[in-house]
């Protein structure tokens, strides 16, 4: 039982890392009627891991990754930015 948790939190953080590595990434391209909104393929690996673990984990997914965007690559959204991620990215 041990060995399933500890295979499921080393695979959390496998997607977090990936969903990170997909924040800096050069995937980013604006939508072309609302150039501040911009597509951002780093939920991609969210979504995939809520599938894969259900929606609690999911959104503690996408907690841990809004944290470390909004601390390490930030782009001026701040702490409102990052609210606002966790509750869409949540919601969906």
């Amino acid at each position: 039982m041990n060995s399933s948790r500890i295979k499921k939190m080393t695979t959390m953080g496998v997607l977090v890392a990936i969903s990170v590595i997909l924040i800096i990434s050069p995937l980013k391209f604006p939508f072309p009627g609302a150039p501040f909104l911009v597509y951002d393929a780093a939920d991609v690996s969210i979504i995939i891991g809520g599938f894969i673990f259900g929606p609690v984990e999911g959104i503690i997914l996408t907690i841990v990754t809004s944290l470390v965007q909004t601390l390490a690559v930030s782009t001026g959204g701040g702490w409102i930015g990052c609210i606002m991620h966790i509750v869409a990215t949540s919601a969906w």
